[in-house]
């Protein structure tokens, strides 16, 4: 999932070997996930793999490989709930990873003033939870306004070449 150019991913073996992570917590996590029952609070333990660089999270390179615990509150456990909490109307969004260090602050506003400059950027596609969320984004007219940014590049290359 990402957010704010944040890119959040349950942890995987293949994910660690991927990303080269070698942070300790995260090591600790997966050594000992059925051990000492880690899965019970987090039956997938999300971490922010990956930054895409923009304005709105230059700042945040600290985090990177970082475990989500919380959001606002709300206990992180599974990828889904991560989305469900970035869909909560907030003035901010307190991130707290494990361990000691200061949250990860996001301000809504931003993010979404961002949305559309980070999809375009770094070609993030979007995918649904379900079949009615996507209906609802398809009446939201999502699929209209990529159609007609394909048209305007298709006409624009049409002049050029």
């Amino acid at each position: 999932m990402v957010y704010g150019g944040l890119l959040f991913q349950p942890m995987s073996l293949d994910l660690l070997e991927a990303y080269r992570i070698s942070d300790l917590r995260v090591r600790h996590f997966f050594d000992f996930f059925v051990n000492e029952q880690i899965y019970r609070q987090h039956p997938e333990v999300i971490i922010l793999t990956n930054i895409l660089p923009d304005p709105i999270n230059t700042y945040l390179m600290p985090y990177r490989s970082s475990i989500v615990d919380e959001i606002n509150g709300q206990k992180i456990g599974t990828l889904q709930d991560l989305a469900r909490a970035f869909e909560q109307p907030a003035e901010r969004f307190v991130i707290k990873m494990i361990g000691d260090g200061p949250p990860l602050v996001l301000d809504p506003k931003q993010v979404e003033s961002a949305r559309e400059r980070i999809k375009t950027r770094y070609n993030v596609l979007v995918r649904h939870w379900s079949v009615a969320d996507r209906r609802a984004h398809e009446q939201m007219g999502f699929h209209a306004g990529w159609g007609q940014c394909a048209d305007q590049l298709a006409a624009l290359l049409a002049r050029t070449w």
